[in-house]
């Protein structure tokens, strides 16, 4: 069975951070941006983040009718310890929505779905295993928004297809959630840069693994 499409998509400043130093959320997307997302929103089966993003964020992770039409995607919370608030938005039933979470978790999310997901010895999430879940489900393509800790997991994993990459022309600084998490595993790994847009106030980039 071969596995859904992934497609990993972020936005960060220059020097690599995805969120203020506390760990709040910054808006580094402009309007253009924005469109763009929620473009790839529309056109995915399924959109994932980490537990980490849900409660930093509480997204929702619809489509909002003001940036793009189409259905709504699968909403993918990958929660091996149970974390995730039974009243989060992402969770909150006005959209399908799935709790993958680790096999000693206790659900607790009445108005979504969700499964069990195997854990390696150090408590992260089987990746294959998920993707396999999702293919058996009719998922085709799968968005990674985030945050920093499943971006890689997903490149580390070698699970991704495609990456598009927005740099806003804003500098953070100081320590918090960035976009290449923990410590190099593969020194000196590189992507290849398929192309390059300007896009409002910042750049886009196109890369492929």
């Amino acid at each position: 069975m071969a596995r859904p499409r992934v497609l990993l998509n972020c936005a960060c400043s220059l020097d690599g951070r995805l969120a203020a130093p506390d760990g709040s959320p910054l808006r580094f997307s402009g309007e253009e941006d924005l469109r763009r997302v929620h473009r790839m929103r529309a056109a995915s089966d399924a959109i994932v983040v980490g537990v980490g993003t849900v409660l930093a964020d509480d997204p929702s992770l619809r489509v909002k009718p003001a940036y793009a039409a189409g259905a709504d995607p699968l909403r993918i919370v990958l929660d091996t310890s149970g974390r995730t608030p039974p009243d989060a938005r992402v969770v909150d039933g006005s959209a399908p929505s799935l709790v993958l979470h680790g096999p000693e978790a206790e659900p607790r999310w009445p108005r979504a779905d969700h499964a069990p997901l195997p854990t390696d010895r150090h408590g992260r999430p089987d990746l294959h295993h998920a993707l396999k879940l999702l293919a058996r489900r009719g998922v085709r393509s799968v968005m990674v928004e985030g945050g920093g800790t499943v971006l890689r997991a997903f490149l580390d994993a070698d699970l991704v297809d495609a990456w598009t990459l927005y740099m806003a022309p804003v500098l953070v600084g100081g320590e918090g959630p960035r976009l290449w998490p923990g410590e190099a595993t593969v020194p000196g790994r590189g992507v290849a840069v398929e192309r390059v847009e300007r896009l409002g106030e910042g750049v886009l980039l196109f890369l492929r693994p």
